[in-house]
């Protein structure tokens, strides 16, 4: 792979990873939200006395006022693929608001214990699961949820603390073993990915090229033609096209060969090419020595100009034609045809293949327009 290529394959990976995060704290938010009604509903149906359910009430309230901001921020405006330290900021603020929906269950009583572990087991999972591709935010929300955790067994099971302290350690291992794995998989399946698109990309370009000049193929012409056709019958647009043939071509490879032959067409696909300005016209190898410009949204009185323009400058090249019968130099002739409504792609060409041939009749080295 070329050095530009890599750089290139670098920054596409760059930036499908930040999606892949932006994206993660879409998802993050979105499960925290599902997440916080579940336990709010079990946790306010569990509670039994009313002072505590008006506590939880505060205590919910204000973590779903968090939740609520970070969910209308993602729904109503995306975050850009570089929005990271915005993302970094909101990840703080959903966990700071579980960790107070936490505290607020344990001063409630002990018996709300169980629904703390769950809650921080679940968020560890979560992380792991929204946030696996980049350490940075796996690491901020576990770390945050570990310490927590920790803090409220220091505070309330002084027993327990060396069990849970090695507990989450070991869990925190295992998950960062785990995401290690899962993001070199992730890298690797968008390296791929990509020198795949590379790949394909390339072959699709040579699919409609001509192996030999580099200007489009007959294939590539005939997709094009239907399209700007149709183009043409929906805006009301003229479309118009050149059908060029190099005059006594064969006369030409058996005087000085076939590889010069070759080379001729190369200069000469060249010359055309730098007499058609706009980027939606196109330049194709119609077959052997005959080629095509496509000219969209071209009235006739253009597409003469431009045929006009290609004598010229063939004129000026003075391409050496040894065995020409017409000069000692290489000569165009031109057919040109203007599509009119109603008119499909088959009757447009066989109008610019008539134009040609009416040229070649008038003598070669000339333009024919097809009435």
């Amino acid at each position: 792979m070329k050095q530009r290529e890599v750089i290139r394959l670098n920054e596409a990976l760059i930036v499908q990873a930040n999606a892949e995060i932006v994206r993660g704290f879409g998802w993050f938010v979105h499960f925290s939200c599902i997440f916080f009604l579940f336990i709010a509903v079990i946790s306010l149906l569990k509670v039994d006395t009313n002072a505590n359910r008006d506590y939880l009430q505060i205590v919910f309230g204000v973590s779903g006022a968090v939740f609520a901001a970070s969910y209308l921020r993602i729904t109503i405006k995306k975050f850009n693929y570089d929005d990271l330290k915005l993302a970094y900021i909101n990840l703080f603020f959903i966990l700071f608001a579980w960790l107070l929906l936490m505290l607020g269950l344990i001063a409630v009583g002990d018996e709300f214990w169980p629904y703390v572990d769950f809650i921080a087991f679940t968020l560890s999972i979560s992380l792991l699961t929204c946030f696996y591709p980049n350490s940075r935010f796996f690491y901020s929300g576990l770390l945050f949820v570990c310490l927590s955790m920790i803090t409220m067994h220091l505070y309330i099971r002084n027993e327990d603390i060396l069990m849970f302290l090695g507990s989450y350690l070991t869990v925190s291992f295992v998950l960062n073993h785990c995401r290690v794995s899962f993001a070199q998989h992730f890298y690797d399946g968008l390296a791929s990915q990509h020198e795949n698109t590379l790949l394909l990309s390339k072959l699709e370009n040579l699919a409609m090229r001509d192996g030999l000049t580099g200007i489009s193929n007959r294939k590539y012409l005939d997709d094009r033609l239907n399209i700007e056709i149709k183009r043409a019958k929906r805006c009301g647009k003229p479309l118009s096209m050149i059908l060029l043939d190099v005059d006594h071509f064969k006369r030409y490879n058996q005087s000085v060969g076939h590889q010069a032959g070759d080379l001729c067409l190369i200069d000469i696909a060249n010359l055309i090419q730098g007499c058609i300005q706009r980027p939606d016209d196109m330049l194709a190898r119609y077959g052997g020595e005959e080629f095509a410009i496509l000219l969209p949204d071209t009235g006739l009185e253009s597409a003469v100009r431009i045929a006009k323009k290609v004598q010229t400058k063939l004129k000026e090249a003075k391409m050496l034609h040894p065995d020409s019968p017409l000069s000692g130099w290489t000569t165009l002739s031109q057919g040109i045809t203007v599509w009119e409504q109603g008119m499909s792609a088959n009757v447009f060409l066989k109008q610019v293949d008539k134009a040609l041939c009416d040229a070649k009749l008038a003598g070669r080295n000339c333009y024919v327009v097809y009435s």
